[in-house]
């Protein structure tokens, strides 16, 4: 189950509630770590939980999510330049949410960082895009990153397809995409991120997971295997 690799997204308080979670992750066989640090009490320890988790051997993907997108960070502009800043000298990859992006000096600091090192992200709430509007959206984020993290939260099995189906409209999404759907309904859309091309996906801990749908690492490797023989035993269709 070595071909598809899963980053595990960890939350944590504190400095060494990280470092135990990153522990039990690597253990579990995560290829990278997400550090949502926009959970920690305080945010300036963020450079040294991203050193915490590099010095087990992690490859490492800094995430600081604003709240607009799920995530737990509420402060300013400046003090989140700040800590990207920080962070980003550490970090093996930042992931950059389209909210923070809005801010001139984050899109100064993706341009500093280059575009091999930036995750473009975004995380819709609930709604079904169209497949033209996802691939409209998926391009505007493609220029701040080589990575694009596109989430979406369906209310139908329509708006789960269309998040799929992004992995065939845009050229460069083998490699370049990670598009799945949050919620428990669509927590296949994950391994089947990583049969249709996308780089990783994402996971978590039992117990620790940090958003709706999220499988265990062990779990969305096996799936994606699974997953993967289906699809290469489907029949071509037949040309009419």
């Amino acid at each position: 189950m070595g071909a598809f690799k899963v980053c595990a997204s960890l939350m944590s308080e504190t400095a060494e509630g990280f470092k135990a979670l990153t522990s039990r992750a690597l253990e579990e066989g995560a290829d990278l770590i997400e550090l949502r640090l926009d959970a920690l009490a305080e945010l300036n320890l963020a450079a040294s939980v991203v050193d915490g988790a590099k010095d087990l051997g992690a490859t490492v993907i800094a995430t600081v999510r604003s709240r607009e997108e799920g995530g737990r960070y509420s402060g300013g502009p400046k003090p989140l330049v700040e800590v990207l800043r920080a962070v980003s000298e550490h970090a093996d990859l930042v992931d950059l949410d389209r909210t923070s992006l809005m801010i001139r000096e984050v899109r100064s600091l993706a341009s500093e960082l280059g575009a091999e090192r930036v995750i473009a992200s975004v995380h819709l709430g609930p709604g079904d895009p169209s497949v033209a509007e996802l691939v409209k959206l998926a391009e505007a984020l493609r220029s701040h990153g080589d990575l694009v993290k596109l989430v979406t939260s369906p209310v139908t099995a329509a708006g789960a397809a269309s998040t799929l189906a992004l992995y065939r409209e845009v050229e460069w999404s083998r490699g370049g995409l990670v598009s799945f759907s949050v919620g428990e309904r669509w927590s296949l859309t994950r391994p089947l991120s990583l049969v249709l091309g996308a780089p990783f996906t994402y996971a978590a801990l039992k117990g620790k997971e940090v958003a709706p749908g999220q499988l265990s690492v062990p779990e969305t490797k096996l799936l994606a295997e699974l997953l993967n023989r289906v699809v290469a035993l489907a029949p071509a269709r037949a040309d009419r």
